[in-house]
């Protein structure tokens, strides 16, 4: 790994500029447990 993943930064930033809704396209979802947290800590109820 070259550089660190900053994963709940982007998620922060995504909510920031207005969205609220994230698509996970996968066969299982392996990102939606920090979406919901994420989302959750910066105030914003996850839709699912």
């Amino acid at each position: 790994m070259r550089q660190p993943v900053r994963f709940s930064q982007a998620v922060e930033n995504m909510a920031g500029a207005g969205a609220g809704v994230v698509v996970e396209i996968g066969p299982r979802p392996l990102l939606a447990t920090y979406l919901r947290d994420t989302f959750s800590a910066a105030g914003i109820p996850p839709r699912w």
